[in-house]
């Protein structure tokens, strides 16, 4: 399974992404592109999934239009410490890809958990 990270996401992230084959934007040099030609590029390199925080990225593309999983964090920040809480709802998410369980655009938000 090939995974894009997005530019706006902590190169860091990806170590958490042991058993996948992880690219960056930035590692494929594909930085500052547009969001259309990024998915194009992204779809044409046999990348599956494409990991993001831009929550306006359904709005300015027409997403059906291309062949790839994409799952958008929905965070307060891009601070590593903040993306890590999305790592157990991220695996659950590919692993439904992988069994084809999903739908093609993912909006991940984190729930407080409060106790007392």
């Amino acid at each position: 399974m090939k995974i894009l990270l997005d530019e706006n996401i902590d190169v860091n992230f990806i170590k958490e992404f042991g058993e996948y084959s992880i690219e960056t934007v930035r590692s494929m040099k594909w930085f500052g592109k547009m969001n259309g030609d990024l998915l194009t590029l992204a779809v044409q390199n046999g990348f599956e999934i494409f990991i993001t925080l831009d929550s306006n990225l359904k709005f300015q593309q027409n997403l059906s239009n291309f062949n790839i999983f994409i799952i958008n964090l929905k965070s307060k920040d891009s601070k590593i410490s903040s993306l890590n809480l999305f790592i157990p709802q991220l695996i659950i998410q590919i692993q439904r890809i992988q069994e084809n369980k999903s739908e093609k655009f993912i909006e991940l938000t984190l729930i407080a958990v409060l106790s007392f």
